[in-house]
């Protein structure tokens, strides 16, 4: 075995030192060859592997420039030298020593051997060993000269793909815009067949996958939340551009899920650069590969500068979008409290609704359900968008007791956490059925009573952010009055219909008496002109005296503590001097925010002519249960 480097002689001639090593060499044909590459002018270091374990140990060891091997020996034991050689992936020329008549030469050239030798042509030998250590310096000088004009094209395209994703950059407030046009660019200078861009947030330990180019991946589709922790710690996450070659995933294969599915999907190199901004990790710029150990340290530093230029640009984006999207939803919930203030009836608002919501989120379907009175049930109002059987308009959805948490608080309902019913499925999967994995609800809440519901479903998975999911609950407060108010308003319309055409009077007063409204029977009742408005009419006025200071006193203190008092008196309608008798009922109406024992506000009052008693007494009982019933606020 032999090996060169060069070194001065003092005559300033540089000449290669000739290391040479034997295995299983005659020590005559060993000096001999020593002598003749130190007579052509080498200084010659011989050096004699005895065994095949100590030229193994050798040849790991030190760098050779020409190796020597008797292969007069077994020719399987030539070929293990010359395999062990090959596989440390040296280039070393391999000389061998071999019988003048042996019969495997041409074997041993297809291994590999440079050249043959017998005992008897050494003498050929120096000339050969010069032509071929200046071939090998040849060739080496013109590796380097190709591997340093390789660095010089590929920093030439380095500047120019920074430059122009410098550009693509700073073009638009919207990085989004740009991002197929910026992977095109990085795929000149880092072999990729999948590129991604998610956006991190530390706080919750999560990444969502923004973007997605080339090669579809199973589990990491656009729009995907995942745990920062399925593939990395945390706390390393500014410090490093992360390199996965395929060794080191296999290793990480079972503690880290994340790594698990690319494994499983074909993916074999895996370079991940965090994206920094102000010392907050806000994404991540991933790449990867099915070629094995395909990132090298070239690669490594082009996309440190690639990720340097894009962080700042995806956190201008991400705060221009925070903003436009503040503004919008600011907008749109001046919108809706417009439309509310103008609708008339709750259809027409909840239309309103939906229409702008579409402006804030995605919106294929959704609906507003509203609380039974029995509160055990919830009854579908309005449905926008798709079409589900069992969940149409009237449809009641029943509040088992283990349901009644879809009320308590807003939740989101995924592909991810549909499954295990947590949070509830009021649909009983009726929603996933028919194509809408994605939906988010809230409950409508007034005067701290929950009136029902809103949701919203989308066909995208995980289509719905927390941002999302805080712009509905926004909407739900803007509208969960109005919706009460509206549907009282129902009410009072239908009531208020029964009291204009009912032959009884019914009055609101405030406690002295005064009415702030009068129905037209009432109005006749008492004898008021045609036409009049009722209000301001002190119905003590009607009474005599003593019956007036009986209804003050007593029977509307006994109404405060009963919930209502009843008696007969006589009243004089202004029109006549002959009074009529009649029933009186006081139904007091406390105020609604106040807690036990609130106090009484105003006062419902009823009144029915008792000249035909026996026909009319079972009829006023049912008006006055219908109406106390229903009028628990004043008719205002």
């Amino acid at each position: 075995m032999v090996s060169s480097k060069l070194e001065n002689e003092p005559t300033g001639k540089k000449l290669p030192r000739i290391e040479i090593r034997m295995l299983s060499f005659d020590l005559v044909e060993r000096v001999e060859i020593a002598r003749l590459l130190t007579d052509a002018g080498y200084s010659v270091r011989n050096e004699l592997a005895a065994n095949f374990d100590r030229f193994e140990s050798r040849v790991m060891d030190d760098d050779w420039d020409v190796i020597f091997v008797d292969a007069r020996v077994p020719y399987d034991s030539v070929s293990r030298a010359l395999d062990l050689v090959r596989a440390i992936g040296s280039d070393v020329p391999v000389f061998a020593l071999v019988d003048s008549h042996q019969e495997n030469q041409a074997d041993l050239m297809e291994l590999g051997i440079a050249d043959l030798f017998t005992s008897d042509d050494l003498q050929r030998l120096p000339g050969i060993i010069t032509r071929g250590l200046e071939a090998s310096d040849d060739r080496k000088i013109a590796i380097e000269a190709r591997r340093l004009q390789n660095e010089i094209e590929f920093a030439g395209d380095e500047r120019a793909v920074l430059a122009e994703i410098g550009r693509l950059v700073s073009s638009s407030l919207d990085i989004g815009q740009v991002y197929d046009q910026l992977v095109e660019q990085v795929k000149i200078l880092i072999p990729l067949e999948t590129a991604a861009i998610a956006v991190a947030d530390v706080a919750s330990d999560s990444v969502t996958i923004e973007y997605l180019s080339g090669r579809e991946l199973p589990g990491f589709d656009r729009g995907r939340v995942m745990a920062m922790s399925g593939f990395t710690s945390i706390n390393q996450l500014p410090q490093f551009v992360f390199v996965f070659d395929t060794e080191l995933m296999e290793q990480m294969r079972t503690e880290f899920p994340g790594i698990r599915e690319l494994l499983n999907a074909g993916v074999r190199s895996v370079m991940v650069a965090p994206l920094v901004h102000r010392d907050e990790v806000v994404g991540f710029f991933a790449t990867g590969t099915s070629t094995e150990n395909a990132y090298e340290p070239e690669h490594v530093a082009a996309v440190e500068q690639i990720a340097a230029q894009i962080s700042g640009a995806l956190a201008n984006s991400r705060l221009h979008i925070h903003i436009s999207r503040i503004a919008r939803e600011r907008e749109t919930l001046i919108q809706i409290g417009r439309d509310a203030a103008a609708a008339h009836d709750l259809q027409s608002l909840y239309g309103s609704v939906f229409k702008n919501l579409k402006n804030l989120l995605p919106v294929d379907r959704g609906v507003i359900a509203l609380k039974g009175e029995d509160g055990k049930s919830l009854a579908i109002e309005y449905v926008e968008g798709l079409d589900i059987e069992g969940l149409r308009v009237g449809d009641n959805l029943e509040l088992l007791e283990s349901s009644t948490a879809v009320l308590t608080g807003s939740q989101p309902v995924t592909v991810d956490n549909a499954a295990n019913r947590e949070p509830f499925d009021l649909t009983d999967g009726k929603l996933i059925t028919a194509g809408l994995p994605s939906t988010m609800r809230t409950p409508l809440r007034a005067r701290d009573s929950i009136v029902g519901l809103i949701a919203v479903s989308a066909r995208d998975d995980r289509a719905f952010t927390q941002d999302h999911l805080s712009a509905l609950e926004r909407v739900s407060n803007q509208i969960s009055p109005v919706i009460e108010s509206l549907s009282l308003l129902n009410q009072v319309q239908s009531l208020a219909a029964a009291v204009e055409t009912t032959l009884d009077l019914f009055a609101i007063t405030d406690l002295q008496g005064v009415t702030s409204y009068l129905n037209p029977a009432g109005i006749r009742l008492i004898g008021l002109e045609e036409g009049a408005s009722g209000v301001g009419v002190d119905l003590k006025d009607f009474m005599s005296p003593e019956q007036a200071e009986i209804v003050s006193s007593i029977g509307l203190a006994q109404a405060s503590e009963t919930g209502g008092w009843q008696t007969e008196i006589s009243i004089t309608p202004r029109n006549s001097e002959r009074p009529i008798p009649v029933e009186l009922l006081l139904v007091p109406v406390r105020n609604p925010s106040g807690g036990p024992g609130r106090e009484v506000t105003t006062v419902n009052v009823f009144m029915r002519d008792l000249r035909d008693r026996e026909a009319l007494q079972v009829e006023l009982r049912e008006f006055v249960l219908t109406v106390s019933h229903e009028l628990q606020t004043p008719l205002t």
